[in-house]
């Protein structure tokens, strides 16, 4: 409370509010052509096997309409993208996301000078619509960063709401100082200079499932046709690490070697921090490979959520570019899938495919079940459509996908739940760019 006081009256007296801030009226320009859909599901072969689920093929329809926009989306993103992997982003720049098949891209300047570096990035002919808003990015994570530290209180997640253009925090709704934190900062509100939303919300469960909590391969029959039931190893089945298992991520190439992308907390939480473990494929009961030292399970001051697994001999004969029981082919990769778009996963405990569509762009700040509790930053999480299952302990490292321009493309593995209407996970822009997935 004493923090939040003097962050107020810092704001007051350095003059940070100002007329300029008074919202406007939002302007949109679109610049978009037709557009006619095939649908063909290139990539998929699961449909050629199987009658899919009606919540499957709702999915991957509207997958396939919005593929144009997440294709521009992740164009933007790599422009970006510095030499060192982090997003650098244009002080006009407020996020962008997914209306049904355009990107809808938000700026605090729409005149021609400013929209013309994004007409000229995607061509003429790109589904994109211009939308003017209040804040940059950079004005909101900066404000709402440095907002966040004068909380004394339980912090669950925080990020850029961006189509409401205000910064979110989600406190723990199990800790008392919650209560007392968001009444003090629903007293001070009107005195920021930038809108701050603040809930009280469930954590986000990162958890793997301990080895004899397992299920038996025989059991897990759902959701997935016996033609690809085979003992062939694919992104999303179930490995053990150490006492743990967690499920398989991608098959890659990092820094030049072989290697398997996986969730950093099955490894580290598995093998209780040693390099070298290794990785049993669960179904055949062989090494696929020894975890490697490139591994991330985020930092005090953030961090992803991945460990790379170098493959011997046996995981490099079986890698491929196939995943949920080699029913898709992973085709491409993208850095990332914007909000409003739909992702798709698969994991070897719950042995389903689950859809959802992204909400938002967050860091989470770990439970208490995670060594020195770090921050996962720029997580992404997903709400679950369609009436689609939802992931599983045991899932955590499962692969995610996309449709880009067409293409099913990898875009990050799972990093844990919240709830049974959440799925978070960790994408490509915060793993590593030195690690490719295999793909056509």
């Amino acid at each position: 409370m004493k923090n939040l006081r003097k962050f107020v009256a810092v704001v007051l007296a350095t003059g940070i509010m100002s007329t300029s801030l008074i919202p406007t009226q939002a302007t949109e320009i679109t610049t978009e052509s037709a557009t006619s859909y095939e649908f063909d599901f290139f990539g998929y072969e699961d449909h050629l096997n199987e009658e899919l689920p009606a919540y499957v093929q709702e999915a991957r329809r509207l997958m396939e309409i919005q593929s144009r926009a997440v294709e521009a989306y992740n164009i933007i993103m790599e422009d970006f993208l510095s030499d060192e992997g982090g997003l650098i982003y244009p002080d006009t720049y407020a996020g962008a996301f997914v209306d049904y098949d355009t990107l809808v891209i938000q700026l605090t300047d729409i005149s021609y000078e400013e929209t013309s570096f994004y007409t000229n990035l995607l061509g003429n002919d790109a589904p994109i619509r211009f939308k003017e808003v209040m804040f940059s990015l950079n004005q909101l994570n900066t404000f709402g960063r440095i907002f966040t530290e004068t909380l004394n209180a339980e912090i669950v997640s925080i990020g850029v709401d961006i189509m409401a253009n205000t910064f979110s925090i989600e406190l723990d709704i199990e800790h008392e100082d919650s209560v007392h934190a968001m009444e003090n900062i629903n007293t001070f509100k009107r005195f920021m200079p930038i809108p701050i939303d603040i809930s009280s919300v469930e954590r986000v469960v990162i958890g793997p499932a301990a080895i004899e909590m397992s299920i038996s391969p025989a059991t897990v029959e759902m959701g997935i046709s016996p033609a690809f039931t085979n003992f062939n190893v694919h992104g999303g089945d179930r490995i053990n690490v150490g006492s743990l298992h967690g499920s398989l991520g991608f098959f890659g190439t990092f820094n030049g070697r072989d290697v398997a992308l996986i969730s950093g907390h099955v490894a580290i939480l598995g093998s209780g921090g040693q390099p070298v473990v290794n990785i049993i494929h669960h179904a055949t009961n062989q090494s696929i490979g020894t975890l490697s030292s490139n591994f991330q399970l985020g930092t005090t001051s953030g961090g992803g959520d991945w460990a790379i697994v170098d493959l011997n001999a046996y995981g490099r004969a079986v890698a491929n570019n196939r995943v949920a029981r080699g029913s898709v082919t992973i085709q491409d990769r993208i850095l990332t899938i914007p909000v409003g778009a739909m992702a798709e996963g698969f994991g070897g405990a719950s042995n389903v495919r689950y859809f959802g569509t992204v909400s938002a762009l967050r860091d989470v700040f770990t439970p208490e079940n995670i060594p020195g509790r770090p921050t996962f930053t720029g997580q992404i999480f997903v709400n679950r459509s369609f009436s689609s299952p939802v992931p599983l302990g045991g899932d955590s490292g499962g692969p995610i996908w996309s449709m880009n321009a067409g293409r099913v493309s990898a875009a990050g593995i799972l990093t844990g739940t919240r709830g049974t209407d959440i799925f978070v996970f960790n994408p490509f822009v915060q793993i590593s760019p030195r690690f490719e997935p295999l793909r056509w």
